[in-house]
């Protein structure tokens, strides 16, 4: 997954949970693992203030947002690059 939205210095996927979910049983399919981070406000603001927690997130394969904060601070940069929806990590 190629196409993201970087958020407060995270590249957060812009893809709707279908085609996340279909990012990840092709990666599996190929043999390939992912490591999925299912991004929340709690983990963002960790991020910000631990360089040890930034230097293991910034390792993730594939970022999404969970909560809707983040999708509204996605828009801030315009619709084209805005986070289409929340992904849960459920």
């Amino acid at each position: 997954m190629t196409d993201h939205c970087v958020v407060c210095g995270l590249p957060v996927a812009r893809a709707t949970l279908r085609e996340q979910v279909e990012h990840v049983v092709e990666r599996a399919a190929s043999g390939n693992g992912a490591w999925v981070l299912t991004l929340n406000t709690e983990m963002l603001a960790r991020f910000a203030l631990e360089p040890g927690y930034r230097e293991l997130v910034a390792q993730a394969d594939v970022i999404t947002a969970v909560v809707m904060p983040l999708v509204c601070a996605s828009r801030v940069q315009g619709p084209d690059r805005a986070i289409p929806g929340r992904t849960t990590g459920v």
